[in-house]
């Protein structure tokens, strides 16, 4: 951890936060201090909880694109689902295979248990999917133009469960055994 050296006006926070993630002994999480920690010494302002936050968030937004870009296609049955601002000015219908694809077993059962979206398991989703599906980054865009916020709520996602369940039974069927209503 010798290399670390906060940048001046980083809050107790972002110190205590950065300190954590350099301990970690991983150089994933390393690089994200470095970089945010970079950020901050270009000035006071830019050292605030609430812009290396943004920066933070962006930066995640530009990880998932590479993600995206390095996960190979998605192959077999599509997954429909739909995301809406909850205004109902932006809705926007998708495939969400890529998220299932790249999704742990517990994101799946959550969901599952979550009755498919509403909630903020379904919600992942489509933060997942707005990085690679340019009609829900739009609505996202709108929700933060509305709001004036990165995070803002107000939107919901839902999964097909049929076509989930079709997808999990081609590509983790094991999987698909452990899930809610499973023996129906």
């Amino acid at each position: 951890m010798g290399w670390y050296h906060p940048a001046p006006g980083l809050s107790d926070k972002a110190k205590a936060v950065f300190k954590e993630l350099v301990s970690s002994c991983s150089s994933e999480a390393a690089g994200v201090v470095e970089c945010l920690n970079t950020i901050a010494e270009n000035g006071e302002d830019q050292a605030t909880d609430a812009f290396l936050a943004d920066c933070a968030f962006a930066m995640r937004d530009f990880c998932q694109r590479v993600v995206n870009a390095l996960t190979p296609p998605v192959e077999g049955p599509s997954i429909k689902a739909k995301c809406y601002s909850d205004d109902h000015c932006v809705e926007v219908a998708f495939d969400a295979a890529r998220w299932f694809q790249q999704a742990n077993d517990k994101d799946i059962i959550d969901l599952a248990g979550c009755g498919w979206g509403g909630d903020y398991a379904a919600d992942a989703v489509a933060v997942y999917m707005a990085a690679s599906d340019e009609h829900v980054a739009y609505m996202f865009k709108y929700l933060e133009a509305r709001n004036g916020r990165r995070d803002a709520p107000g939107f919901e996602c839902h999964v097909d469960e049929v076509a989930a369940r079709v997808w999990l039974a081609t590509h983790r069927p094991e999987l698909l055994e452990r899930l809610p209503g499973a023996d129906s």
